[in-house]
């Protein structure tokens, strides 16, 4: 089986798993789907683990390119932490159901990949949040490892307890990440990124 199609099922897995939950779907079921025997469906992935494990890699993957994509399109440290948490809440939201049950039913599968990834999204905002301290727009008592640790948290808890994406909690979401941040910036900051306040809630879309 070519790459194409290797990577329709892989798509396919993702949506099957996320809609109808990781235990629930079986190789049968993503097969018949896709229209191919359960035969090619072997000779491509072991078993509904490896299977699992290809998706997960596929959905974190996506949201490194994301990250990625944020960090090239600014200088402005403040923005860019904006733009991140927005995407990792809402992607978190759109693939909710396929990353918590992972973790709930295939733990020794998913641990070492899943912390991998969090750990890269963690470096993210600890980088951008240290260039902010440099610059003098953060207080002096800020601990941006605890900082970075309670944004991950509290995305991953809104995540965990919104299986199915609801926009009215991805903005409450995004709402307390800004409040939460901006209450970090120093005095002689705070002036300066009020005259911005609208343009920094549209890249949060609150």
């Amino acid at each position: 089986m070519n790459e194409e199609a290797r990577k329709k099922i892989v798509e396919t897995a993702i949506d099957m798993f996320n809609k109808y939950g990781c235990k629930s779907v079986t190789m049968d079921q993503i097969a018949s789907t896709l229209h191919i025997s359960k035969r090619t469906l072997y000779e491509n992935f072991d078993n509904k683990e490896t299977l699992l494990l290809e998706c997960l890699t596929q959905v974190h993957k996506e949201l490194g390119r994301k990250r990625l994509d944020i960090l090239k399109s600014s200088d402005e440290y403040f923005l860019m932490t904006l733009y991140i948490i927005r995407n990792e809440t809402a992607q978190s939201m759109r693939y909710a159901r396929i990353l918590q049950d992972s973790e709930t039913y295939y733990p020794e599968l998913t641990q070492r990949l899943l912390k991998s990834f969090n750990d890269r999204f963690k470096l993210a905002l600890t980088k951008l949040l240290s260039e902010a301290q440099s610059k003098g727009d953060l207080r002096d008592n800020v601990n941006l490892d605890e900082v970075v640790h309670i944004l991950a948290l509290s995305i991953k808890h809104s995540c965990i307890n919104n299986i199915h994406s609801n926009k009215d909690q991805e903005r409450i979401m995004r709402e307390a990440c800004y409040t939460y941040l901006r209450g970090m910036l120093s005095i002689d900051a705070i002036q300066r990124y009020d005259a911005n306040e609208q343009k920094f809630k549209e890249a949060m879309k609150i």
